[in-house]
């Protein structure tokens, strides 16, 4: 488990640094309305990519030992879903540009579209390296396709592509990943056509697909809702808002959470205890590094973008102090998915999203309608800040964890982390301290006081990097 979370972290930082580098290039090079075109048509796209899984990559990891035996099975239905894909893609295509009337997001969808059997067909080799906890090399691999795509952005822009440099960078990334990935698994490509028992997969892996679709649109459709009251513009300057709120919070997520079900499934379910202490404590550290990070975010963010960025981007500042607040609580909910994915309870699963999101979307559409970008931006916080602690409740408490406990963890550290970081962030406002002042106060001093209070204060805090051992499996050397 520790290597794993090593490997992931690394992985995660890696992006998450490389894609920062890129959006300041980018923000440099480009104007909000790019961007505004290119959120739209990724969020298009983003839903439909989901149907590529078909939620097979977890419901392979649970059942990894019998692997061998339906691998024929699941390549069948990844290619069955490799041509069902790239058909609602033609089709989308012309209907975003239609309803959007821009030409510009109908060829960026349609190109799109190439990269649909090259991610579909990885998904089963993905999760055999996952099966075999290979997170090393799942890591070098997702970096480096990574920093290969904001690269040839970057190069394609340079070259005057301007928004379609967003589509040929993954394009040509997605292809060496797949054929790197089928190396590493020793997959072959070929496969002998089946559907044969596809029930077996079919049920548990609907749910999942269910499940992945509706977060997808949680995540994607903001930015569609907002382009229909809006301007691309002001949507282009969301966009950036909420990438830039979630660049520095998802590392700790995106560390874990792809280590914690993979090594949770080897925990046998009799162990309730064992596998409760487990949930409490990596949601008690992601709260206790999540809300403080988030707060970190809101209050550094002005320098920031008055320091790096040009003028165009200023509205961005209100957005991301905003937004920041909201996805700590969306990073402390990180496990409410992987506590009902180990107890085989996909349809749960597929339940709680389906609400979460047509609570989201009743949520945000009024908000943006009314309000704009800002109003959305409060939708968002607020969904976060009301259903993440629920979520977490109803997925942990058939391990008999209670709601108070819940959100003990959750509310000590947002009320420690706004004390710190709003004291500091508004004293700065008062005696209107420089840039550089307040980049050394909040991007410094403030953090370093939070843990100097952790330390002080919190009886938890000096043991629970030692109290993580307890991830590791019985037969783990």
């Amino acid at each position: 488990m520790f290597l794993g979370f090593v490997w992931t972290a690394f992985q995660t930082v890696g992006t998450k640094i490389i894609s920062l580098v890129a959006q300041v290039f980018l923000a440099w090079l480009l104007v909000p309305e790019d961007f505004g075109k290119i959120s739209i048509a990724t969020s298009i796209t983003g839903i439909i990519f989901m149907i590529q899984n078909f939620g097979l990559s977890d419901v392979l990891v649970s059942r990894g030992k019998m692997f061998d035996k339906i691998y024929d099975l699941t390549k069948s239905i990844s290619a069955l879903t490799a041509i069902v894909c790239f058909l609602i893609f033609c089709i989308v295509g012309f209907v975003a540009g239609a309803v959007y009337d821009d030409s510009v997001i109908k060829n960026l969808i349609l190109l799109f579209s190439i990269v649909i059997p090259f991610n579909t067909m990885s998904v089963v080799s993905d999760a055999k390296l996952r099966i075999d906890l290979r997170f090393k090399e799942l890591s070098i691999v997702r970096v480096c396709e990574f920093f290969l795509s904001q690269i040839t952005i970057i190069l394609f822009v340079l070259l005057d592509f301007g928004v379609y440099s967003f589509v040929l960078g993954p394009i040509l990334s997605s292809i060496i990943r797949y054929f790197w990935l089928v190396k590493l698994a020793h997959i072959s490509h070929s496969f002998k056509p089946t559907f044969h028992h596809w029930t077996y997969l079919f049920s548990n892996s609907f749910y999942g697909f269910v499940h992945s679709v509706c977060q997808t649109i949680i995540r994607q459709s903001d930015y569609l809702i907002l382009a229909l009251f809006v301007s691309q513009t002001e949507v282009g300057i969301y966009f950036m808002a909420y990438s830039l709120s979630v660049q520095v919070i998802g590392v700790l997520v995106g560390s874990l959470s792809p280590v914690l079900f993979p090594t949770l499934m080897k925990i046998p379910l009799q162990e309730k205890d064992r596998i409760k202490s487990v949930l409490l404590k990596i949601t008690g550290v992601f709260a206790m590094l999540g809300m403080p990070f988030a707060f970190w975010q809101a209050s550094v963010v002005k320098p920031l973008i008055l320091i790096f960025f040009e003028e165009k981007w200023y509205d961005t500042i209100l957005l991301v102090q905003i937004l920041s607040i909201g996805i700590g609580f969306n990073v402390v909910s990180a496990l409410w998915a992987p506590a009902l994915r180990i107890q085989s309870l996909f349809k749960v699963q597929m339940k709680f999203s389906i609400i979460s999101m047509i609570v989201f979307i009743v949520l945000i559409t009024p908000l943006s309608y009314w309000f704009s970008s800002i109003g959305l931006a409060i939708a968002v916080s607020v969904y976060y800040m009301i259903l993440s602690p629920v979520l977490l409740y109803f997925s942990f408490r058939k391990f008999d964890v209670s709601l108070i406990q819940v959100y003990t963890s959750v509310l000590k550290y947002f009320v420690m982390g706004a004390m710190v970081f709003g004291t500091l962030y508004y004293l700065n406002e008062i005696f209107n301290s420089t840039l550089m002042v307040q980049l050394i106060v909040l991007g410094f001093a403030a953090p370093s006081l939070y843990f100097f209070f952790l330390w002080r204060f919190d009886k938890n805090f000096d043991n629970v990097l030692k109290e993580l051992t307890l991830l590791r499996p019985k037969n783990e050397k």
